[in-house]
């Protein structure tokens, strides 16, 4: 009986150390909780004065600076990310919208050698002002082009006008993950800024929702219809909504502009899916849209491009 006591209290003491420096890693790994928190506004350049009625807006999903088909077995080159977004960036200054939603952006992460993506493009862009929206910050993330490190990415808003009043929301993880498996996974979520045109304010929401599971994508098209049902201001909303606007079900929420939802998006080689959208509600009114065709594959989805008269 004491031979088999002593092999059972090592098994016990390992197993908890084990599990012990399981939890501590899986707190280390992940930053403070970033759901629900204002987020910072970085100011590049001075702002534009304008009395707009029609504001020009877009939305691209950059796959975090990397074309559609690159490979994936590769770690790619600092210089490889670089030259991606001067490619991106090319495609803003064509677009020249007053405000840019984007998806998919790396602020500070080890598989685009710490570029902080965002800044890159406003600066060559030239947009002034810059909302970002972390969705996850990890120390550690295996990342698809097979190197480990740390993982800061998101999505942002690029603006001409001054932005106030930022926010984000982080969904969560789908119930079909599970916990021990969750660190592998990207987050998803939505952010919410404001702008003030001609004494206004103007809500902007940029949405990026989860692919893969479509009970999670109900349950943030749940929340965000309850967001929308208490805006009275002017509304643009837009982003990589992962499904086509006839799944979305706003329930007159908002209107649709016909003739641009009929332009596919995804994926950028042969677009065949309308996944990325523009909105508007009753006070704002998206008098046209397009996809911009000549972004080719420099990332995977195509941008989208809409104007938007404030009445």
């Amino acid at each position: 009986m004491k031979r088999l006591k002593v092999p059972f209290l090592y098994f016990c003491l390992i197993s908890t150390t084990l599990i012990v420096v399981f939890i501590i890693l899986w707190r280390w790994n992940f930053y403070s909780p970033l759901t629900k928190w204002p987020s910072s506004i970085e100011i590049i350049a001075k702002a534009e004065k304008t009395n707009k009625k029609i504001i020009k807006v877009a939305s691209y999903n950059i796959h975090f600076g990397t074309a559609l088909n690159w490979d994936r077995k590769k770690c790619l080159l600092r210089q490889t990310f670089i030259d991606q977004l001067n490619k991106q960036a090319e495609i803003l200054n064509k677009i020249n919208a007053d405000i840019v939603l984007l998806q998919e952006v790396d602020f500070s992460s080890e598989r685009s050698h710490f570029i902080d993506q965002a800044r890159i493009l406003a600066k060559k862009a030239k947009y002034s002002f810059i909302a970002k929206a972390p969705l996850l910050k990890t120390h550690f993330y295996p990342n698809f082009n097979g190197t480990l490190g740390k993982l800061d990415y998101g999505i942002c808003i690029l603006s001409k006008f001054p932005i106030y009043n930022p926010y984000i929301h982080i969904f969560d993880y789908p119930q079909e993950i599970p916990f021990y498996l969750r660190w592998l996974y990207p987050l998803h979520g939505l952010q919410k800024v404001q702008l003030i045109i001609k004494d206004k304010k103007i809500d902007i929401i940029n949405v990026h929702f989860d692919p893969f599971s479509s009970k999670t994508q109900t349950q943030e098209i749940v929340f965000l219809k309850n967001w929308l049902k208490k805006a009275s201001n002017p509304l643009i909303l837009g982003g990589d909504f992962n499904a086509p606007a006839s799944l979305l079900e706003f329930d007159n929420l908002i209107e649709i502009v016909k003739q641009y939802l009929e332009s596919p998006t995804y994926p950028s080689d042969k677009p065949k899916e309308q996944i990325d959208h523009i909105f508007t509600n009753k006070t704002s009114k998206l008098s046209y849209g397009y996809v911009e065709y000549d972004a080719k594959t420099i990332s995977d989805h195509l941008p989208i491009v809409g104007y938007v008269k404030i009445e």
